[in-house]
C-alpha cells in the first residue's frame, strides 16, 4: 500500500525527522531543520563602572535550521528595558549575537538597548526572551538567580 508519513520527536540533534511506515519498518526520508534560540549568556558586570555599558546578553541559535527573531523581545524585569530585534534578524544554526546595554559591536551583531545606565542588576535576575507573539521563548536566571 501507500506510506503512511508521520513526525517523530526531535532528536539529539534537534532535528525533526519525517518517517514513512514502509513494510511496518519506519524509514527515515528527510530531516526538518529546526531552530533552538537560547539566552546562552548574561554578562552582568561590566567593567565600565556605574553605567556598564559593556553588559550583555548572548543569544544563540543551537538548532540546526536558521531561526527569524524579527521582533522578537529581549527583556530585563522592567517595562523601560527591553531590546525588540529589528526586522530582517536571523540566526543561523550555531550563530550567536549579543546585545549590549549602550555599546554597538558589529562583530557580534550590532545591537544595543541604547540604556545610559546598568541594566542587569549586579545580584542577579533573570533575562527573557520572547517571540514576535509575546511567548516566552527562554530565560536565563545568574547571579542569585542562578
Amino acid at each position: 500500500g501507500n506510506p503512511i508519513t508521520q513526525w517523530d520527536k526531535l532528536d539529539q540533534k534537534n532535528v525533526m525527522w519525517r518517517l514513512e511506515r514502509v513494510g511496518g519498518e519506519k524509514q527515515p526520508v528527510v530531516a526538518e531543520p529546526k531552530p533552538d534560540v537560547v539566552v546562552a549568556h548574561v554578562q552582568y558586570k561590566g567593567e565600565i563602572k556605574r553605567v556598564q555599558s559593556d553588559e550583555y546578553v548572548e543569544i544563540t541559535n543551537r538548532g540546526t535550521g536558521a531561526a527569524d527573531i524579527s521582533g522578537w523581545s529581549l527583556d530585563a524585569d522592567d517595562a523601560d528595558q527591553s531590546f525588540k530585534f529589528p526586522a530582517g534578524t536571523t540566526l543561523a544554526p550555531g550563530q550567536s549575537v549579543r546585545v549590549y546595554t549602550n555599546q554597538v559591536h558589529s562583530e557580534s551583531g550590532g545591537f544595543t538597548f541604547g540604556i545610559k545606565r546598568a541594566i542587569w542588576n549586579d545580584l542577579g535576575d533573570v533575562a527573557r526572551l520572547s517571540d514576535a507573539a509575546g511567548n516566552l521563548i527562554s530565560s536565563l536566571g545568574y547571579g542569585a538567580e542562578a
